[in-house]
C-alpha cells in the first residue's frame, strides 16, 4: 500500500482519544520507548525532558501572589539595608586589634 504524498493519512489520527484509551502502565511505557528515540530538533529542550515528578502539585499556582511576594522581599531588604548602623571603631579598639 502507498501513502499519500504530503501525508494526509495522519489527519485522520486522534492522538487524544488514543493517549485517553491507554492504561498507566501502557503510558509509563510509551514515555520510556519516546525518551530512546531521537527527539526532534524543533522542539525546546523544556518539552523533551520526561517529567520525573511523582507527586500531586501541592496547591494552585498564584501568579499575582508571587510578585507581590517578591516586591514585599525586596522593599524589606532595603529597609533593612537603610537601618544598618555602620560599625566605627574607637582609636582604642583599633590599636587592640592590631596587638
Amino acid at each position: 500500500m502507498a501513502l499519500p504524498q504530503g501525508r494526509p493519512w495522519m489527519l485522520d489520527i486522534d492522538e487524544d482519544e488514543i493517549l485517553a484509551n491507554l492504561s498507566p502502565e501502557e503510558l509509563k511505557e510509551l514515555q520510556c520507548e519516546m525518551e530512546v528515540m531521537a527527539p526532534d530538533p524543533e522542539v525546546p529542550i523544556g518539552m523533551i525532558q520526561r517529567d520525573q515528578t511523582e507527586k500531586p502539585p501541592t496547591g494552585s499556582f498564584d501568579h499575582r501572589s508571587l510578585v507581590d511576594y517578591l516586591y514585599w522581599q525586596k522593599a524589606s531588604r532595603r529597609m533593612l539595608e537603610d537601618e544598618r548602623v555602620p560599625v566605627t571603631l574607637l582609636p582604642s579598639e583599633v590599636t587592640n586589634k592590631n596587638h
